[in-house]
Protein backbone atom coordinates (compact mmCIF):
# COMPACT_ATOMS: atom_id res chain seq x y z
CA UNK A 1 0.00 0.00 0.00
CA UNK A 2 1.05 3.64 -0.43
CA UNK A 3 0.42 4.68 3.00
CA UNK A 4 3.32 3.22 4.04
CA UNK A 5 6.09 3.94 1.38
CA UNK A 6 8.95 5.85 1.65
CA UNK A 7 8.55 9.01 -0.68
CA UNK A 8 11.33 8.65 -3.33
CA UNK A 9 12.69 11.14 -5.35
CA UNK A 10 14.84 12.20 -8.49
CA UNK A 11 17.78 14.91 -7.42
CA UNK A 12 19.19 17.03 -9.72
CA UNK A 13 21.01 20.22 -10.40
CA UNK A 14 20.01 23.08 -12.50
CA UNK A 15 22.27 25.72 -14.02
CA UNK A 16 20.72 29.05 -15.25
CA UNK A 17 22.82 31.51 -16.50
CA UNK A 18 21.78 35.02 -16.50
CA UNK A 19 21.95 37.02 -19.57
CA UNK A 20 20.91 40.47 -20.64
CA UNK A 21 16.86 40.78 -20.03
CA UNK A 22 16.28 37.49 -18.76
CA UNK A 23 13.98 36.33 -16.07
CA UNK A 24 14.18 33.18 -14.28
CA UNK A 25 9.82 32.92 -15.17
CA UNK A 26 9.85 30.39 -11.89
CA UNK A 27 6.86 30.60 -9.49
CA UNK A 28 7.08 28.53 -6.51
CA UNK A 29 5.06 28.41 -3.27
CA UNK A 30 5.98 28.70 0.38
CA UNK A 31 7.16 24.90 0.02
CA UNK A 32 9.86 26.60 -2.75
CA UNK A 33 7.43 23.59 -4.72
CA UNK A 34 7.53 25.00 -8.59
CA UNK A 35 4.02 26.08 -9.54
CA UNK A 36 4.28 27.29 -13.03
CA UNK A 37 7.34 28.23 -15.65
CA UNK A 38 6.61 31.22 -17.71
CA UNK A 39 7.40 29.85 -21.61
CA UNK A 40 9.83 33.01 -22.24
CA UNK A 41 11.68 32.43 -18.60
CA UNK A 42 15.38 30.87 -18.57
CA UNK A 43 13.91 28.00 -16.27
CA UNK A 44 11.52 26.69 -19.09
CA UNK A 45 13.98 26.78 -21.82
CA UNK A 46 16.47 24.77 -19.51
CA UNK A 47 13.48 22.76 -19.71
CA UNK A 48 14.73 20.51 -16.20
CA UNK A 49 12.74 21.62 -13.99
CA UNK A 50 9.20 21.47 -14.11
CA UNK A 51 5.74 21.93 -12.02
CA UNK A 52 5.53 20.05 -8.69
CA UNK A 53 9.71 19.59 -8.18
CA UNK A 54 10.79 21.01 -4.86
CA UNK A 55 13.87 23.48 -5.26
CA UNK A 56 16.07 22.33 -2.30
CA UNK A 57 18.88 25.11 -2.08
CA UNK A 58 20.10 27.99 -4.31
CA UNK A 59 24.06 28.38 -5.00
CA UNK A 60 25.02 25.85 -1.81
CA UNK A 61 22.23 27.54 0.28
CA UNK A 62 19.57 25.28 1.67
CA UNK A 63 16.12 26.26 1.20
CA UNK A 64 14.74 22.66 2.69
CA UNK A 65 13.80 24.48 6.16
CA UNK A 66 11.89 27.25 5.30
CA UNK A 67 13.95 30.02 3.67
CA UNK A 68 12.68 31.16 0.57
CA UNK A 69 14.33 31.19 -2.87
CA UNK A 70 14.09 34.36 -3.59
CA UNK A 71 15.86 35.80 -0.47
CA UNK A 72 18.70 33.45 -0.98
CA UNK A 73 18.96 35.59 -4.20
CA UNK A 74 18.30 39.04 -3.01
CA UNK A 75 21.12 38.06 0.01
CA UNK A 76 23.61 36.81 -2.50
CA UNK A 77 22.82 40.03 -5.25
CA UNK A 78 21.61 37.63 -8.21
CA UNK A 79 18.11 39.74 -7.64
CA UNK A 80 18.72 43.20 -7.63
CA UNK A 81 17.07 46.04 -5.80
CA UNK A 82 15.33 46.94 -8.71
CA UNK A 83 14.11 43.40 -9.02
CA UNK A 84 15.72 42.90 -12.43
CA UNK A 85 18.50 40.05 -11.68
CA UNK A 86 22.36 40.28 -11.99
CA UNK A 87 23.75 39.86 -15.54
CA UNK A 88 26.54 37.25 -15.98
CA UNK A 89 25.46 35.31 -13.07
CA UNK A 90 24.96 31.51 -13.39
CA UNK A 91 22.87 30.13 -10.44
CA UNK A 92 22.65 26.64 -9.43
CA UNK A 93 19.72 25.09 -8.04
CA UNK A 94 19.30 21.53 -6.58
CA UNK A 95 15.90 20.23 -7.14
CA UNK A 96 13.86 17.11 -6.15
CA UNK A 97 10.98 15.62 -8.22
CA UNK A 98 9.03 12.62 -7.10
CA UNK A 99 10.03 9.33 -8.61
CA UNK A 100 6.45 8.34 -9.88
CA UNK A 101 7.20 11.46 -12.36
CA UNK A 102 9.43 11.31 -15.48
CA UNK A 103 12.88 11.92 -14.11
CA UNK A 104 14.81 15.27 -15.35
CA UNK A 105 16.54 14.88 -18.49
CA UNK A 106 20.53 14.28 -18.33
CA UNK A 107 22.73 16.80 -17.84
CA UNK A 108 23.59 17.50 -21.54
CA UNK A 109 20.65 16.24 -23.04
CA UNK A 110 18.48 18.93 -24.99
CA UNK A 111 15.48 20.46 -22.70
CA UNK A 112 12.10 19.03 -24.37
CA UNK A 113 9.90 21.11 -26.31
CA UNK A 114 7.02 22.77 -24.87
CA UNK A 115 4.06 20.97 -26.38
CA UNK A 116 2.32 24.29 -28.08
CA UNK A 117 5.83 24.82 -29.75
CA UNK A 118 6.66 21.33 -30.64
CA UNK A 119 2.59 21.61 -32.44
CA UNK A 120 3.73 24.46 -33.92
CA UNK A 121 7.08 22.82 -35.50
CA UNK A 122 5.12 19.71 -36.35
CA UNK A 123 2.77 21.59 -38.19
CA UNK A 124 5.62 24.02 -39.74
CA UNK A 125 6.88 20.95 -40.82
CA UNK A 126 4.42 19.37 -42.37
CA UNK A 127 3.67 22.32 -44.38
CA UNK A 128 6.94 22.63 -45.74
CA UNK A 129 7.10 18.67 -46.97
CA UNK A 130 4.09 19.19 -48.53
CA UNK A 131 5.82 22.51 -50.71
CA UNK A 132 8.93 21.15 -51.10
CA UNK A 133 7.62 17.69 -52.57
CA UNK A 134 7.95 15.77 -49.27
CA UNK A 135 11.80 16.07 -49.46
CA UNK A 136 12.31 17.06 -45.92
CA UNK A 137 12.85 20.63 -44.41
CA UNK A 138 16.15 20.55 -42.28
CA UNK A 139 15.60 20.73 -38.45
CA UNK A 140 13.53 23.24 -37.07
CA UNK A 141 14.44 22.09 -33.09
CA UNK A 142 15.79 25.26 -32.23
CA UNK A 143 14.21 28.41 -30.62
CA UNK A 144 15.17 31.74 -29.30
CA UNK A 145 14.03 33.08 -26.07
CA UNK A 146 12.88 36.37 -24.99
CA UNK A 147 13.13 38.01 -21.85
CA UNK A 148 10.70 39.67 -20.28
CA UNK A 149 10.08 42.43 -17.80
CA UNK A 150 8.02 40.31 -14.95
CA UNK A 151 9.98 40.50 -11.68
CA UNK A 152 8.44 37.63 -10.08
CA UNK A 153 11.14 35.63 -8.96
CA UNK A 154 8.99 33.05 -6.55
CA UNK A 155 5.16 33.52 -5.44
Amino acid sequence: SAAGATLQQHAYTVRLTICAGARFGLHLNDANRVVRLDADGLAAADGKLQPGDTILSVNGVSVARGAKVVDVLKRDGTLRADGGLQDGRTVVFQAARAAEQAPPPADGAPPPLPPQLQQTLTSATGWLRSRLGGGGAGGAGEGAVAGGSSRAVGG
